[in-house]
């Protein structure tokens, strides 16, 4: 496995902390489409306490419907720390294989406010995991987000 130049991975790493930003700004905006478009068929949500998981473009848009449903009105994500290691993985995609060179671990702490129906919120926090494949030309979506929820 080859060294990852610097300057490349501190690109992937503003790209990965960009895609946290724009995944807590598009669902505080009530933008769930545009997010939910984000994501690939490839893409996974994992909630850990619950073992549940959402998986291709119609499951991630059920996921954050059943967000907002749920009264979830704030997504916070603050961002611990971002892994970047080299990669030598080739990955199915529909019409071919893509090789990717690196992956980016996001780790940090999430903070929902759900707003109950008769009066107060609760605020559950937890930590995220976000893995991301650098692929060239470069992939636009990540692999998955892991809630400890």
């Amino acid at each position: 496995m080859n060294a990852v130049d610097s300057k490349k991975k501190d690109l992937f790493e503003t790209k990965a902390r960009a895609l946290v930003k724009k995944i807590q700004s598009l669902y505080n905006d009530r933008k769930l489409q545009e997010l939910s478009r984000m994501f690939s068929d490839k893409f996974v949500i994992l909630l850990g306490k619950s073992k549940k998981l959402y998986e291709e473009s119609q499951g991630i848009q059920e996921f954050w419907s059943q967000a907002q449903a749920r009264g979830i009105k704030n997504l916070e994500l603050t961002i611990d720390q971002v892994f970047i290691t080299s990669a030598d993985l080739l990955i199915s995609a529909k019409a071919d294989y893509r090789k990717y060179d690196m992956m980016a671990y996001v780790l940090g702490h999430y903070k929902f406010q759900i707003v109950k129906k008769g009066g107060g919120s609760l605020d559950p926090e937890g930590t995220f995991i976000m893995v991301d494949g650098h692929y060239l030309p470069c992939d636009p979506d990540p692999f998955g987000l892991y809630f400890d929820w």
